[in-house]
């Protein structure tokens, strides 16, 4: 089968799947729920996917709202590739799918199904699998399931590539990547690694007007810590932040406090620039500590999201699908961009595990409305966007199976991740 023939394959199953795709879509984002709390969502998918032939493990990888579906159901060829699709399905906190998840994951089911049925019909051996993959809004979904063993290092002799998209305004790709108004799709799509860290100080407490030496101030410790980071910033690189509240002092003017604490959020571009920050945030704290006499105890409020790998060979294969299922439109598709949005995704930590691609398309929406914007939950909710949904999910299936069934593609994405 040409790729001529399997994009024709692609577009005739994702048609035919328009009505039920639909209402799964629809059902996903009707009923919006929060980071590994998604009941509705998780049963809704693996039901549709077990109706279309797939193996699906429910509450996979020790997570209660993770599903994996495969595809073959039975034995596998040994070394034959292999593409996963992600499905993000987790909402926001009282705006509901303002971030779209559901039309990530009606485009990784559309993607998923075509692909297995096509490679089916051309007897061509590869695995398909779509992983749910749970409160990426916060919550480190993928970062678990990588702990989990859900997604193995990259090996040549298995060769596998992790993919999704995910829809934003028409006009962040003018705002954020300075890209043509006539942008509609980037594939790839680049972000900075970030980590949120709590940094809590204990000391004695003591009364502060009778006897304040008998104290040892956990504010005074907080306050040299903030002071200490502020001064830290001019020793960093224009692209790395380091920002700071301090979100306990004491309770009352008259007690020396006990317990102060920081809440920080930092950011890098790179996993290794973000490590270093960290570092000197830690020691900081820890200095901070040892001058007030106190004890310090810093930790993750969540798992650190790492910056996206890009593979040049997945974006621009990536694109030229995306063009041909836009029938042409060169003008509304970009491959690459050097630009490194200041937000951060649980994929990028996926990208330092396998070959990833995380594109980004646009949807309609009100004028100044995007992602986490309540507005947008109505944008992520309309049939232009679940149509464009399908289209990008024909492009990814088509990514797919240029992966599987051109060993020169598997053998450069394999170079260029190897090399980077």
């Amino acid at each position: 089968m040409q790729p001529s023939d399997a994009r024709f394959s692609v577009a005739a199953i994702v048609a035919d799947k328009h009505d039920a795709l639909r209402a799964l879509n629809d059902k996903i984002h009707v009923n919006p729920e929060l980071g590994y709390k998604e009941f509705i969502a998780h049963d809704t998918l693996s039901a549709f996917l077990e109706s279309h032939g797939f193996s699906v493990t429910r509450s996979a990888y020790g997570l209660e709202t993770c599903l994996e579906a495969r595809w073959p159901a039975g034995p596998t060829v040994a070394g034959s590739p292999s593409a996963t699709f992600c499905a993000e399905y987790d909402a926001l906190p009282e705006i509901g799918h303002a971030c779209g998840h559901n039309l990530i994951a009606t485009a990784s089911v559309a993607a998923s199904i075509a692909l297995a049925q096509t490679l089916e019909r051309a007897k061509i051996p590869g695995t398909v699998r779509l992983l749910g993959t749970p409160a990426e809004e916060g919550g480190g979904g993928k970062v678990k399931l990588i702990d989990a063993g859900a997604f193995l290092p990259f090996d040549r002799t298995r060769p596998e590539v992790a993919l999704m998209a995910h829809p934003v305004s028409f006009k962040s790709f003018t705002m954020q990547e300075k890209l043509p108004p006539s942008t509609k799709f980037l594939a790839g799509f680049r972000c900075i690694a970030s980590e949120e860290l709590q940094i809590e100080f204990f000391g004695r407490s003591a009364h502060a007007g009778g006897e304040p030496w008998l104290g040892r101030n956990a504010l005074d410790a907080a306050v040299t810590a903030y002071t200490a980071m502020s001064q830290l910033r001019q020793h960093i690189r224009a692209d790395e932040r380091v920002n700071v509240i301090i979100n306990h002092g004491g309770d009352a003017p008259n007690v020396i406090p006990a317990y102060a604490s920081l809440l920080c959020i930092l950011r890098a571009p790179t996993k290794v620039a973000l490590e270093d920050i960290s570092s000197r945030v830690r020691a900081c704290a820890a200095g901070a500590a040892q001058v007030a006499g106190c004890e310090v105890k810093v930790k993750l409020t969540e798992p650190a999201y790492l910056d996206l790998r890009v593979v040049d060979a997945i974006s621009t294969v990536c694109a030229e699908e995306i063009v041909e299922v836009e029938g042409g439109n060169t003008a509304a598709v970009v491959a690459h961009s050097d630009f490194q949005r200041t937000i951060s995704t649980d994929m990028g930590n996926v990208s330092y595990v396998l070959p990833s691609l995380h594109a980004i398309y646009g949807i309609p929406s009100q004028e100044g409305a995007s992602c986490h914007d309540p507005r947008f939950t109505e944008a992520s909710g309309s049939d232009e966007a679940f149509e464009t949904a399908l289209r990008v999910g024909r492009g990814l299936a088509m990514l797919g199976w240029r992966f599987i069934t051109e060993p020169e593609l598997t053998h450069k994405v394999a170079e260029q991740y190897l090399s980077s």
